[in-house]
């Protein structure tokens, strides 16, 4: 009998961490820019600059939910002003206490954090500039796992001892203990083989197969590894948010082919490049068209965002790994929708030409641009001093790889053109970021020009974009217009980097900074 429990209570163990995700320590956190303000503040402006579930960093510029109406994205931090209230929320998993790094200054409000239904309220006024760090404790879902592991125990312990007492002594002696054993393991088998096969066939990520009623999941990093491993291409388009207003079937117009669109917002190049690989292993391609992203090159190298919005099980090839999938508490419950003809609340209707594109999201020009800018956080913002090597390290470990693998390859890059306005500001933070960033894209071009295979361009002398604010929604974000102005230049070859031009590129760019009159531009703002 003793032999039996023991059994029992080793399958057991099994079968509740099977799916460990549901005992371990999962959160749902909002955070809310209430619009309310202390009686001293200007405004009721939210600045979240850094996420820490116990002390591991989550980018919060990468939240797929984001709305960008309400929260805007400066150089990697969430900034409300607008629309309020605004929330965010998400889930993550954590243990113990949670850490976001906020900013305080005269237009601070108030924020609202709220987790698994417990909120707190915190007021940001601070009447100069300074960043705070707000700790809130979590409750810990691991004990509520460890309960609901007791109790599933305790009674199943139950219902093992009325089973055993309802046999008698010589029964239990005749039980082949190996063909008992043998039957809980093909129950536990059958049990978890249900679900993943209704996952496989519905398939809402199209990780197995395309599907042609064109529902597309809302979050890129899930969705397109199953585009790139069964849509048909020739070309595929790479970057961050920049990115995205590419018109996949302009592309097709002005360069010949058939291209796929596989940006990903505020994607880090480590990211980037495990998209390409799997793009690259997939299907034939004849040229990568990326966009290097000034911010996602100076992250490090390695950075990738957590399993819960990078699920790096969708990018690599183990078969085994395919179960993070196939046994998602998520997609087991968005196939079963579907197949009641219910599409989830993540799931929305589109083709390949509008998929994940914005430009009619927003309002673009000059006004739109002064109201997103804040000139306080000069005064916070810093000079990052691994960015050179940053830049660096990302061409050399996660782009140069990816080059050499792939002679055949056409590999055109450019570099996201940001507006002046942001040159200016990084100017008026410390000259010195100009130069390490005009030293970084040397540096760059020395790496990739030893390729007959690349091609890179640069849009910053061209005043007609980079000077334009009519086209830009904030201090870094194009309009569609840009993106079709990217890729006529390309094939007509303009703004491509040589050895001639590299310096006249970049001495034109730091011309249009110092001509910039930010002072007319942040008096304008405060009338």
């Amino acid at each position: 009998m003793l032999c039996l429990l023991l059994v029992f209570h080793i399958i057991t163990c099994l079968i509740v961490n099977i799916n460990k995700w549901d005992f371990q320590n999962q959160h749902n956190i909002k955070i809310t820019a209430t619009g309310q303000k202390n009686t001293e503040a200007k405004g009721s402006e939210v600045w979240l600059y850094e996420l820490k579930v116990d002390g591991v960093n989550k980018t919060l510029s990468n939240i797929d939910s984001l709305n960008p109406e309400a929260w805007e994205i400066r150089d990697s931090y969430l900034v409300s002003y607008k629309e309020q209230p605004a929330s965010l929320e998400f889930t993550f998993l954590g243990s113990s206490d949670i850490e976001l790094l906020v900013s305080n200054h005269p237009y601070s409000g108030f924020v609202n954090i709220e987790i698994d239904g417990q909120s707190q309220e915190f007021d940001l006024f601070l009447n100069k500039d300074d960043a705070k760090k707000i700790s809130v404790k979590l409750l810990n879902n691991g004990y509520i796992g460890l309960f609901n592991y007791t109790i599933f125990c305790f009674y199943s312990y139950l219902l093992m001892c009325s089973l055993l007492l309802s046999i008698t002594d010589e029964e239990i002696k005749n039980i082949d203990l190996k063909k008992w054993s043998f039957s809980i393991v093909s129950m536990i088998f059958i049990t978890l083989l249900v679900p993943a096969l209704m996952v496989y066939i519905v398939d809402p990520l199209q990780f197995y197969r395309a599907s042609s009623d064109q529902i597309y999941y809302a979050y890129e990093r899930y969705q397109n590894p199953g585009l790139a491993k069964n849509y048909e291409y020739d070309k595929i388009i790479i970057g961050t948010s920049m990115t995205e207003n590419f018109i996949p079937s302009h592309v097709d117009k002005m360069l010949s082919g058939k291209s796929l669109k596989l940006s990903m917002a505020g994607s880090t190049i480590k990211e980037q490049s495990m998209m390409t690989k799997l793009a690259l292993n997939s299907r034939e391609t004849d040229t990568v068209i990326w966009g290097l992203d000034l911010d996602a090159l100076r992250k490090d190298a390695n950075e990738t965002q957590p399993i819960t919005t990078f699920p790096k099980y969708l990018f690599n090839s183990e078969k085994f790994d395919d179960l993070n999938y196939l046994l998602n508490k998520q997609f087991i419950v968005d196939s079963w929708r579907k197949l009641r003809n219910r599409n989830g609340e993540h799931y929305f209707t589109a083709d390949l030409d509008t998929l994940y594109n914005w430009n009619k999201s927003y309002k673009f020009g000059e006004e739109y641009v002064r109201e997103s800018y804040r000139p306080e956080s000069i005064k916070i913002e810093r000079r990052d001093p691994a960015l050179k090597q940053n830049y660096e390290e990302n061409i050399e470990e996660n782009i140069i790889p990816l080059i050499e693998d792939n002679p055949n390859v056409k590999f055109v890059f450019f570099y996201s053109p940001y507006s002046v306005v942001q040159f200016r500001h990084w100017y008026e933070i410390d000259p010195l970021i100009i130069s390490d960033i005009k030293e970084g894209k040397r540096n760059i071009f020395l790496k990739l020009s030893k390729y007959k295979n690349v091609q890179l361009y640069d849009f910053s002398a061209n005043k007609d974009i980079t000077s334009n604010l009519s086209v830009y929604k904030d201090t870094i974000h194009y309009s569609e217009e840009i993106n079709k102005l990217i890729i006529e230049s390309i094939k007509k070859q303009s703004y491509l980097v040589t050895p001639h031009n590299i310096e006249s590129t970049e001495s034109e760019l730091f011309k249009q900074i110092l001509d910039f009159d930010m002072v007319r531009f942040i008096n304008l703002k405060a009338n």
